[in-house]
């Protein structure tokens, strides 16, 4: 995978090569520390389920929980504008065939990730008989099942893929900034509307679920689902265009400025909305409003986002140490991502007790 991906980089055109060599280094630390957070996230949530006596692991795991997938899904969004998006650089199949591999990659990972997570996770052990660890393996294949802790990476397919067919509107829309408000809005409501309905099929629902998230008495199903996330997504589209015409910290400074007060204003709202009925719709509580997440969720986790890039700007210039770090890890977040997951459910496995189900 790796030899393909390098002789494709190889073929690109000279102004893509160009950007693939030189990263965008403050993109890359915001990046890497939205990483760190969501490695943080996963320990305490596989370890102490957001549950723990010490109140400050408590607070870190419902900010990681909030803030996590927001983050790194925004930062994507930035990314994706400085490679694909951005309409100055014409569209090429070897830009396409990028997407594709490393859409494949995140998938293969997902899928081993979710194999292991039920086996690790939720105790299923099969005493080696084939047939029962085919049928969880094409239930994952499938979407049957959208396995804990795997669930992120799925949306991130989504989105990356989303950039093939939906080039020219982006284009458009991160032109026309209220135009693409209104769009992101309403694919955030119909989303909210959308997740109740029932397709009387555990895989139609699941399949439904990473679009617009479903809701049913009893059960719950974990996805980041496409229309009430875009909006986020489409923030990170629109600071990467002010990103790419300036790589001044002031001006990047000035950019995030102005996305954070439309997001205050939508927090706001949708918090006194719940506040005032009552409406479930609403609920901003972790993880109340996270699965699938409401409207006052989604605004104040990217409130959350917000804040955590400026303070990150605030200090850029004088954190170099830290910068590297960050760097590093945003350099090798999938090896990172994968490796942190299998470690932390291999210390379950060793830690907890076994229970050992014939079939699952």
């Amino acid at each position: 995978m790796k030899n393909i991906k390098q002789k494709l980089t190889n073929d690109l055109p000279q102004d893509l090569k160009q950007k693939v060599k030189s990263r965008d280094l403050l993109v890359d630390v915001l990046r890497g520390f939205f990483i760190l957070i969501m490695i943080l996230t996963h320990i305490i949530g596989l370890n102490f389920n957001y549950s723990s006596n010490d109140s400050a692991v408590n607070i870190l795991g419902i900010i990681g929980g909030t803030v996590a997938f927001s983050g790194f899904l925004f930062i994507s969004g930035i990314n994706s504008y400085f490679s694909y998006v951005n309409p100055e650089k014409h569209k090429n199949s070897k830009r396409i065939q990028l997407l594709i591999i490393r859409c494949l990659q995140i998938y293969i990972i997902y899928v081993v990730l979710g194999f292991l997570s039920i086996f690790f996770l939720k105790k299923y052990y099969i005493n080696f008989d084939g047939k029962a660890v085919f049928g969880i393996l094409l239930n994952i294949l499938t979407f049957k099942v959208i396995p804990e802790y795997a669930d992120f990476l799925f949306a991130f397919i989504i989105f990356t893929l989303s950039l093939i067919p939906l080039r020219r509107l982006y284009i458009f829309l991160t032109s026309k900034v209220a135009v693409g408000i209104t769009f992101s809005l309403t694919l955030l409501g119909s989303g909210i509307f959308l997740a109740s309905v029932n397709l009387y099929s555990s895989r139609l629902n699941t399949l439904k679920s990473l679009f617009v998230g479903h809701i049913e008495e009893g059960l719950s199903i974990h996805s980041f689902p496409f229309f009430q996330y875009f909006i986020i997504f489409y923030a990170g589209l629109v600071v990467g265009k002010y990103f790419l015409e300036s790589e001044s910290l002031r001006d990047r400074t000035l950019a995030i400025l102005k996305t954070l007060i439309p997001t205050v204003i939508l927090a706001s709202l949708s918090v006194v909305i719940f506040l005032k009925t009552g409406s479930t719709l609403f609920n901003p509580q972790f993880p109340e409003g996270r699965f699938p997440p409401t409207p006052s969720f989604i605004f104040l986790s990217f409130l959350g986002v917000i804040t955590i890039v400026l303070f990150i700007l605030l200090i850029y210039s004088k954190a170099k140490p830290l910068n590297r770090f960050l760097e590093f890890l945003s350099k090798n977040a999938i090896g990172l991502l994968l490796v942190h997951l299998l470690l932390i459910y291999l210390f379950k496995l060793l830690t907890e007790e076994t229970t050992i189900i014939e079939k699952p």
